[in-house]
């Protein structure tokens, strides 16, 4: 097919779609590179072609198992660029509002030919003029094979599954999979009160179309109606900065003292180094990839931040210079991201389940390495994006039984009730938002 800046929002969200599923690549990547490659398209046209895409990806084994129920040919025998159209255009039929049945069955007989399968057009056609509502498609038995109707309905490996499950009950791994599957739709900001106001930034994004609300933590917005934030002049101009709501959350939980010697030591892509240098504070920003640190340098210098400096550092090597330097430590340490699969659906698909244990010792290795960069009395902001036990309160405890750190209570900022014992669990009905772990902690001595 045709790659030229001609195609229409279907042969884009076809072509990303192709990327995703046939190269490997990373949905939030992909999007952002073919929509910056199509100018072309409005506002709406982007928005269209970001919701087909993810959707898609978010919901792709159920759409396949809808597939298969209409289909006389089984799905290893359906040419993959026939499947992805089908995919793309059974997510239209049956998950989103206002798109009419004919316009998805013509556009998917159009892109069939031009993806030079004019043969099979009749296939699709017949398909897509047949798809029966969600609710008359055969299932797994949710009281029978639950791990089974579960991973199916909501997309996700089975592995993945049997983890919230056993680790959160059935309910509410049902709400988490259920938040997954629906993925977010609005966009948290932090303001950059060195450069602006949380209600002069109001009327700048609403006077660009942008719809804006409010939240309850200061000085943070939740933003929609936009697809291309870059492309926005108040984010060119550095008023702000993308950050999930649970993430500010934490460092609102830190909430250090005034002029404080702050070092976050897996920093990029940077929201907690930035959000705390808003408030005038000294941020050493460390991370071990170049790549990274490359990425934390334009947002320094997009926002125009003086008071962060950037560092090319292993987490795991301990260095000597930064002993008892710091205030506040903040480790958002490496994991398998479970707490986000509402925004990168691909982990659904393709995490592995050995990867947690693995991740939680390093965690350890980063903790044991890092933790003398603190002051006595200093504290240190603990915290992850994924929903697992052996990531987070096992090695929460861990500290406590290893190191020399005492639990803080902040429950005074947040009312959860293992807030008082220093850790809380998020899960997306807290907020609407991402699953993550929080913990603040303490060294003493």
């Amino acid at each position: 097919m045709d790659k030229n800046n001609k195609n229409n929002e279907r042969q884009i969200a076809f072509l990303a779609l192709w990327d995703i599923t046939h190269n490997g690549g990373y949905t939030n990547i992909v999007l952002r590179r073919v929509l910056a490659d199509s100018p072309h398209l409005n506002r709406v046209q982007k928005a269209f072609v970001t919701e087909v895409v993810s959707g898609t990806i978010r919901n792709i084994m159920l759409l396949d198992h809808i597939i298969a129920h209409h289909s006389k040919a089984p799905l290893k025998k359906i040419k993959p660029k026939i499947l992805n159209i089908l995919r793309m255009s059974i997510y239209q039929l049956n998950f989103m509002d206002k798109v009419p049945t004919f316009a998805v069955c013509d556009e998917a007989v159009k892109l069939t030919k031009k993806c030079g399968l004019a043969p099979l057009a009749g296939f699709v056609n017949g398909i897509l003029r047949n798809i029966k509502p969600l609710d008359e498609i055969p299932m797994p038995s949710i009281d029978g094979e639950p791990i089974e109707h579960l991973a199916l309905k909501y997309s996700a490996q089975r592995w993945i599954v049997k983890h919230f499950v056993e680790e959160l009950g059935i309910q509410e791994a049902v709400g988490v999979l259920e938040a997954a599957s629906k993925g977010t739709s609005n966009i948290t900001i932090c303001v950059n009160t060195l450069k602006t106001t949380t209600q002069e930034l109001q009327k700048t994004l609403e006077s660009e179309g942008v719809v804006v609300s409010p939240t309850s933590l200061p000085n943070v917005l939740q933003i929609s109606k936009t697809s291309d934030i870059s492309q926005l002049d108040s984010f060119k101009a550095g008023l702000y900065h993308v950050m999930d709501f649970s993430a500010v959350m934490a460092t609102h939980i830190a909430s250090p003292a005034i002029k404080s010697k702050i070092i976050d030591i897996c920093a990029a892509p940077g929201g907690k180094s930035f959000a705390l240098a808003y408030g005038g504070h000294d941020v050493l920003s460390r991370d071990v990839h170049p790549h990274k640190i490359k990425l934390l340098d334009e947002g320094v210098a997009r926002l125009g931040l003086e008071g962060v400096a950037t560092q090319l550092a292993c987490g795991t090597v301990f260095d000597k210079t930064l002993e008892t330097t710091a205030d506040l430590l903040v480790i958002d340490a490496p994991c398998s991201g479970l707490g986000t699969l509402g925004r990168k659906a691909d982990i659904k698909l393709r995490k592995e389940e050995e990867g947690l244990e693995v991740l939680a010792q390093l965690t350890k290795e980063i903790i044991q390495s890092s933790y003398k960069y603190l002051k006595i009395g200093g504290k240190m902001l603990f915290c992850t994006c994924t929903i697992s036990k052996a990531e987070n309160i096992d090695n929460f405890n861990w500290i406590l039984e290893n190191l020399p750190f005492k639990p803080v209570d902040f429950s005074d900022k947040l009312a959860l009730d293992t807030a008082r014992e220093g850790y809380v669990q998020l899960l997306p009905r807290h907020f609407n938002s991402e699953g993550f772990f929080i913990s603040l902690l303490e060294r003493v001595k």
